[in-house]
C-alpha cells in the first residue's frame, strides 16, 4: 500500500476517537510496512502525544530523528513533551540542533530558490 494512503487513513481513523480499534491495526501495519517511514512515525507520535501517552509518543519522535534528523517537526513535539516534564537541558540541546540548521543543512542544499 502506498504511504500516503495509510497516512490518510491513519488521519481519518484517528477522528474517530482514541479508543478506535482500526488505530491500533494502522499502527501495527505502519510499524510492518513503514518501519523506515519518518513521516509515519512522526504522524504515530503525535497521536500518542494526542492521548496523552507521552513516553510512547517520545520513542516515536526519537525514532522518527533516528531515520531523519533533517526533519524538524519530531524536535518541536519532544522539546514541548521536555518543558513539560522539566527535562529544560534536553528541550534546549534539540532546540540547538534546530538553531544550528543542522535539521535543514541537507535539504536547503537541494532547493532552488527563485527570486
Amino acid at each position: 500500500m502506498e504511504e500516503q494512503i495509510v497516512i490518510n487513513k491513519f488521519f481519518h481513523e484517528m477522528q474517530k476517537g482514541p479508543n478506535n480499534p482500526e488505530i491500533n491495526k494502522i499502527i501495527n501495519q505502519i510499524n510492518s510496512e513503514f518501519s523506515n517511514s519518518y513521516i509515519l512515525q512522526y504522524y504515530i507520535g503525535h497521536f500518542y502525544m494526542k492521548i496523552h501517552s507521552y513516553e510512547m509518543a517520545e520513542e516515536q519522535f526519537l525514532k522518527c530523528i533516528n531515520l531523519s534528523r533533517f526533519f524538524s517537526e519530531p524536535y518541536f513535539e519532544l522539546c514541548d513533551y521536555y518543558v513539560s516534564v522539566g527535562r529544560i537541558s534536553e528541550a534546549e540541546t534539540l532546540l540547538m540542533n534546530i538553531y544550528e540548521k543542522k535539521t535543514m543543512r541537507r535539504i536547503l542544499q537541494n532547493v532552488l530558490f527563485i527570486n
